[in-house]
Order: C-alpha cells, then structure tokens, then sequence
C-alpha cells in the first residue's frame, strides 16, 4: 500500500505534518447538513425495503442525523461527533428535504445497548472516512479498524435486517478480499453509491471519496446471491496520471458505472504517486444520491431481498409509505442494476 517506499525523511514528515492537519480539520468542521441529506435518503430508500418498524442501532459520525432523530437521542457522544444511537425504528414523518428542522414532536423509545443484542437496523458511518491518509502505516491501521466496524456492524444486525454503511472506499478497493469475503458469508451486499470527494467536508485533505453500501443480513435458511463483482477489484483503465496497475477499482462499480457520482480522476499526492479520486459533476448531490438509491431498491426487490424474517413475494406491495415522501421530478429512464 506504500507509494512510494523510497520516501526520504523530509517527505515522510511532509506526510505526517498533513494528516495530523486533515484530521484536526475533519474533527472541526461540521458536516451534520450533508449527514442530515444523506440520512434522508438512506432512510427513504431503507423504507422501500421494509425496514418500518423493529429497533435500530446507529454508531459514528452524527449518529442522530443518520437515525433521522434529534440530537439528543443519542446515548454516547464524544468531542468529535463519535457517537451511538439506540431507539425504536421511528415511524415515518414529513420533515424537510435535508433531514432538518422537523417540526413534529417525535415519540420513539430510547433503548440500552446490550451485549449480544441484534438490531432489524444497523447505520455506521466511518470516523475519518472522507480523510485522504498519505502515511502508509496508519493508512492500513485505519484499514483494519473499518473492517471491524463493517463486520462488527453486520454481525449485529439481525437475520433479515438491513445494515449500512459510510466508508472509506479503501475498503471496497482494497486488492485483498479478505473482509469483503466476510461480508458476502453474512449477508446479500444490495448495492454501493460512491460520493465524491470533498462531498461531506469540503477542506483540504477531507477529499477521499466514500462508499455508502446497503447489505441485507442473510437468514440461515436463505441461499447466497451472486456476489462476484463486490469481491474483486480490477486494475483502473487509468485517469491521466495514474499508472497503470498503481490503482484498483472494485469491479461493482466497474461493472456499473452510474453508481459512482462523478468523474474518477487522479489526485496528485505529495512525494508518492497520484491516487484515485472521484471529482463531481454539475448534478446536484442529492438527486443523484436519491436516484442511485432507487437503483438498489429496485434491484433488491427484483431479488426478493427485503427486510424480513425471510425473502418477500416479488410481487408484495411496496411497505407504506407515510407522508414524508416526496416524489422527485422526472429525469428520464433510469439504469437497472
């Protein structure tokens, strides 16, 4: 994972000075409006997949924004926004576009975490997730601390229940398939949405792209999908400036293009070699964000992979829907997963 194993002294300071500042800048600023937007539509699409009822457990960055409650509610909360969340799945609700400034007085049960417990939901979104590391040993101690989130996150959500994710795409681009392998032994992965970067803080160093990646926790009885593509990674047709094989690409967005939300670009890195970015387009985020969504929702219930003791009929009715949903104005036909 070094770029450049050669680095001298001065470039390896030069590395450490700008994350020690990438981090403190990510920790200071406030990304709760691009959570809050996130959230929203996660939550809209999480719906559409039957998760409307049963306990959710929310943990990291802005928990209460991805639990689309207030701030408040969140049980555990440290310096930086780190936090867990654990409440009744709340009842849909009209709240504004962003997520924010719901007028409506809520009711949903606080609920202790206990140990062993299984959630029918389960939200984490990644510490530093959006940090564009240049160390090579804390880049791979980030790495693993990711994996356990991922599975530790999996490994408690129910059979049938839904789990996502905000993180790093290291992880979906990591050549080792390791813990991509045990995601696929727990669950169907339903789908990934790449952001760009610079999409939740937009500051120097908080640039590295992230991945928001739904999985359905697969019942015991239930067997396994198809899920080749989420394994393995492809060496990237390269941006200009990228040598040839230096990048990897997960072969889901390979394969599916569309799900990533810009241009894949190369981001000069100082002293080592380019790495990949995702630079964004002129489309608003969270169109883009709703449509790609709507894409994995189709397509999971196309597979009969709802939220569930066990798959629904294909042709069962959409859960209903209370009046928070909005339909979004047309853009034309849309791409299949």
């Amino acid at each position: 994972m070094d770029d450049n194993p050669y680095a001298d002294d001065e470039i390896e300071s030069a590395w450490q000075r700008a994350d020690d500042l990438a981090i403190q800048d990510h920790n200071k600023t406030d990304a709760s409006k691009v959570h809050a937007m996130v959230g929203f539509r996660l939550w809209t699409a999480l719906r559409d997949l039957g998760a409307i009822h049963g306990r959710m457990l929310v943990t990291g960055i802005d928990p209460h924004e991805f639990a689309q409650l207030p701030r408040d509610r969140v049980q555990v909360m440290d310096g930086d926004g780190y936090g867990m969340l654990v409440a009744d799945i709340p009842p849909d609700r009209p709240r504004t576009d962003d997520g924010t400034d719901d007028p409506h007085e809520v009711s949903v049960e606080s609920l202790v975490d206990e140990p062993g417990s299984l959630y029918d939901v389960v939200i984490h979104n990644a510490h530093l997730g959006d940090v564009t590391v240049h160390q090579p040993g804390l880049r791979e101690h980030f790495l693993q601390i990711r994996h356990v989130a991922l599975l530790t996150g999996l490994a408690r959500t129910r059979p049938g229940g839904l789990f996502a994710a905000l993180m790093p795409r290291e992880v979906m681009d990591d050549p080792h398939p390791g813990v991509r392998e045990a995601v696929t032994a727990l669950g169907d992965v339903l789908g990934a949405v790449r952001l760009p970067g610079g999409a939740l803080r937009n500051v120097a160093g908080c640039d590295n792209p992230t991945d928001l990646i739904l999985v359905r926790r697969r019942p015991d009885q239930d067997v396994p999908t198809d899920q080749s593509a989420f394994l393995h990674v492809e060496h990237l047709l390269p941006p200009s400036g990228i040598p040839r094989g230096h990048e990897h690409v997960n072969r889901y967005y390979a394969e599916k293009p569309w799900q990533v939300l810009g241009t894949l670009d190369a981001r000069p890195i100082l002293g080592g070699l380019p790495r990949l970015t995702v630079r964004p387009d002129d489309s608003p985020l969270a169109d883009q964000l709703s449509r790609s969504l709507r894409r994995i929702v189709r397509s999971a219930r196309s597979r009969n992979l709802v939220a569930g003791p066990g798959p629904r009929q294909a042709d069962s009715p959409h859960p209903a829907r209370g009046p928070s949903h909005r339909p979004e104005p047309p853009h034309g036909p849309e791409i299949d997963l």
